[in-house]
């Protein structure tokens, strides 16, 4: 009997037990409020900023930062080139906003180039691993478009279709390089070690080179980074959360620049027109991803309706042409130029009585040149000149032709135009020049106001010449630099010349500034119109 009492007071015990143990755990659960979960979130900028889709990603991941109060401090992994100026600049000043609240760490993996160093200069701190890529400072912009009238589209004014004057477009990329160092100078003005005017040359720098500059605080990687992080919110117990990776799941979003980043692919003005509707807007970018950032000049830009190719050239009328006193512009060695765009210069020629023809390649331009031709004008040639070529403008120039070499480096290779051009004492590098102390908008176009007495430079008192290349010359240089202008390529600064004569053949580094609408900048239109008068005054060809 006692034992069986005992063994129901044991019972009740245990069930007794039991139940308070239970009844703590639903009080526990429901009642008594369980301890925050610290997290670290990591938004990752990845790849190209360039479609709807990369802005709209990491604008909800910034968003989604702010918002969940268990993210105490956010990381931000880097590995990108850039991207459209707007949407760096959007996704640079939300994340300036979430750094009021929370700390930002900025961890460099791969490359912060350009927009995506301006990302990175909203965190608080910037790491990076020691061989990472970082700077690139700058900007790069599409030139708008020529428009060419049209009677079937009427516009209420004359940049309507366009949007931008080509004149005032290269201080509207100078405009955006300014919002670039101003966040420069907000976020690391008493941390930087370089100047700006060094900065802004557009360098890509190592990441302990970047350190020893001031333009990163740290080197280290990711752990390091979420170290820190977890430092700055004064917090030891953590988990670490992929933002971006949650964000665009619940979206269901693949970013395109994530996708063209990791399929290698590089962006063409093509591919910008397709992922986003602004394809001229002006681009944070490391320019080495950009596949025609070559041929930036003109080119991209008017290729395609509604707007006037450059190339081809549309060939003249058929049949046999009078070409005795007249000028001969050659488009039969696939030369890179427009007639349309030299409207003003070509206007001047037959104001003052010349006729003006185009050479094409169903042409013979040896026959035509012992036609006595006024003048032979050769832009740009794409494929070399034939030895019996040559031995004809040789002679023609014998003769006392006239002969002009326009070379640009924007538009095409050097050694078609140096083939013709060495036997005439002239040579054409194919280095472009620049200034950083004294140019219009950008870097490139260059100030020339050093000149040599001649009939060519008179009342001259400064061109405007973009993207010119200097020459070397047995005969005289007539066109100078000033002494802070540096080649591209040997990185050497000095005087060089741009404009060069010799007896009869006139050699000039660069086209655009011949081209409408450059031409009505400074003196570019009175050189144009000294050329035409040289010509007159010049042009004694006697038939050999």
């Amino acid at each position: 009997m006692r034992r069986n009492v005992l063994a129901i007071v044991i019972a009740v015990l245990i069930l007794a037990g039991a139940i308070t143990y239970l009844y703590r755990g639903v009080i526990e659960e429901f009642f008594i409020p369980k301890p925050r979960v610290n997290v670290i979130g990591i938004i990752r900028i990845y790849g190209y900023i360039v479609s709807e889709q990369d802005l709209e990603l990491y604008l909800a991941s910034i968003d989604y930062a702010r918002a969940n109060e268990s993210i105490v401090s956010i990381v931000l992994r880097i590995d990108s080139p850039g991207g459209y100026a707007t949407m760096v600049e959007d996704i640079y000043y939300s994340l300036k906003e979430l750094s009021k609240e929370k700390p930002v760490v900025a961890v460099v993996e791969g490359m912060a180039a350009s927009g995506g160093y301006y990302v990175a200069l909203a965190a608080d701190r910037i790491i990076a691993v020691p061989t990472s890529f970082i700077g690139s400072i700058g900007v790069i912009g599409y030139l708008p478009p020529i428009v060419i009238p049209s009677e079937g589209i009427i516009e209420t004014g004359p940049y309507k279709h366009a949007g931008f004057s080509l004149k005032k477009f290269p201080f509207l990329i100078r405009r955006a390089l300014d919002n670039f160092v101003q966040a420069i100078l907000e976020n690391r003005a008493d941390k930087l070690k370089a100047s700006i005017d060094d900065l802004i040359q557009g360098e890509v720098y190592l990441g302990r080179d970047a350190l020893d500059m001031g333009l990163i605080d740290d080197i280290g990687s990711l752990e390091k980074g979420i170290e820190l992080a977890a430092e700055l919110a004064e917090v030891e117990v953590y988990v670490v959360e992929d933002i971006t990776e949650r964000v665009r799941e619940h979206l269901d979003i693949t970013p395109y620049g994530w996708s063209l980043w990791q399929n290698n692919t590089l962006l063409s003005f093509s591919i910008l027109r397709k992922v986003n509707h602004k394809p001229l807007e002006p681009l944070y970018l490391f320019p080495i991803y950009l596949n025609d950032s070559s041929t930036l000049e003109l080119s991209p830009l008017l290729q395609g309706s509604p707007y006037y190719p450059i190339y081809p050239i549309a060939p003249p009328a058929k049949g046999k042409v009078n070409v005795k006193g007249a000028v001969l512009i050659d488009s039969s060695h696939r030369n890179m130029y427009e007639p349309a765009l030299l409207s003003t210069f070509l206007g001047k020629l037959v104001e003052h009585g010349m006729k003006v023809y185009i050479v094409t390649a169903d042409m013979n331009l040896t026959r035509l040149i012992l036609d006595r031709p006024r003048a032979l004008i050769v832009i740009n040639p794409g494929i070399d000149y034939s030895p019996r070529e040559v031995k004809a403008i040789i002679n023609y120039v014998k003769a006392g032709g006239i002969l002009i070499l326009v070379y640009d480096p924007a538009f095409t290779y050097v050694k078609p135009m140096n083939q013709l051009a060495q036997w005439f004492g002239m040579y054409f590098t194919n280095s472009y020049l620049y200034n950083l102390r004294l140019h219009y908008g950008v870097y490139k176009y260059i100030y020339v106001d050093n000149f040599k007495e001649h009939i060519l430079t008179k009342g001259l008192r400064r061109l405007l010449m973009l993207t010119a290349t200097c020459i070397y010359t047995n005969g005289t240089l007539l066109a100078l630099t000033d002494e802070d202008t540096i080649s591209s390529f040997t990185e050497k600064q000095g005087v060089y010349g741009v404009i060069a004569i010799n007896g009869s053949v006139l050699a000039i580094g660069d086209l655009a500034f011949l081209l409408d609408p450059f031409i009505v900048l400074e003196d570019n239109e009175a050189f144009a119109s000294n050329v035409v008068e040289w010509i007159l005054s010049t042009a004694n060809y006697t038939k050999p």
